[in-house]
């Protein structure tokens, strides 16, 4: 049963937008975490190379919130991506509209049909307003490589909602970060 949620909003075209760390008895994900995440969904893309400070900056975030954690963050991104899709009167839902273009380039990676299955299994939860996370956790232990799995489709899906919905690269990472961020400042102690 899905746990309560704290709503992660800002206004964006068209208005609010946004779901929240889960508010059910558990910490929900690290704000660090989530960071982190964007951080790593925000690698570059078209063929460029990370750099060697990228991959080591890249190996601390993974060791610091552990592959369980980034998995976990990378779900809220792709949980909180996906409600920034409004269909409208008429328009294919989010399943119809989301899903095919994101695994038809998830697919091209050359991730194992197993992962990519899964994917789509997190991107279909998401886009029905489940959370993903809580949807993945039913299939038992996180599987080998699974987190890159998480990692790209986070990726991927950015890069649908900057182009397709927001039209300005990097937007959707710069909006979420600026959350967190301010999120972090209102709970820091002392405010």
């Amino acid at each position: 049963m899905p746990g309560r949620r704290r709503a992660l909003s800002f206004m964006g075209q068209g208005g609010r937008y946004g779901r929240g760390m889960t508010d059910s008895g558990d910490a929900g994900v690290p704000s660090g975490a989530i960071l982190a995440a964007i951080t790593m969904a925000g690698a570059p893309s078209s063929g460029e190379e990370p750099s060697e400070a990228f991959a080591e900056e890249i190996a601390v975030l993974v060791r610091t919130w552990g592959i369980p954690g980034m998995t976990q963050a990378f779900s809220f991104l792709i949980d909180v991506a996906m409600t920034l899709v409004e269909p409208g009167s008429g328009s294919p839902d989010r399943v119809h509209q989301v899903l095919p273009a994101v695994l038809t380039r998830l697919g091209q990676t050359g991730l194992p049909k197993p992962l990519l299955a899964t994917m789509a299994g997190a991107l279909a939860a998401a886009a029905l307003e489940e959370d993903s996370w809580q949807w993945r956790q039913g299939l038992g232990p996180l599987t080998s490589g699974e987190a890159l799995a998480w990692c790209y489709t986070a990726h991927l899906l950015a890069d649908f909602i900057d182009t397709i919905v927001l039209g300005s690269p990097g937007e959707f990472t710069r909006r979420v970060t600026a959350i967190v961020l301010a999120g972090e400042e209102r709970e820091a102690p002392g405010r």
